[in-house]
């Protein structure tokens, strides 16, 4: 499976669609080892977490030793270049804490 993470932007055919970042993460949660790849959007829409606030989550959950499968592949297919940035830095601390899939 790959996860795609977008409010606005129609996922790629064999991708599966989520328009809520608490729907991703819970995706993620239960199904993480049958997801090959993810590609994230930054800006979510109004009141909601943006896609940096996706992978804060998720690196809390890893630095208070959650397992969580995180696939060889995260994109960032967002047009907010700082909000692509923040995702980059997001990613690299939560390599530090899971190397293993890096």
């Amino acid at each position: 499976m790959k996860l795609w993470l977008d409010d606005i932007r129609e996922a790629p055919e064999g991708w599966v669609h989520f328009t809520s970042p608490w729907k991703a993460l819970e995706a993620i949660l239960r199904h993480g080892d049958m997801i090959e790849e993810w590609s994230l959007d930054h800006d979510l829409g109004d009141n909601m977490p943006t896609g940096y606030d996706f992978l804060c989550m998720i690196e809390l959950l890893v630095a208070k030793g959650l397992e969580v499968h995180i696939p060889a592949e995260v994109n960032r297919h967002s047009g907010n270049p700082a909000g692509r940035d923040n995702m980059l830095a997001a990613l690299g601390s939560i390599a530090k804490l899971t190397p293993r899939y890096y």
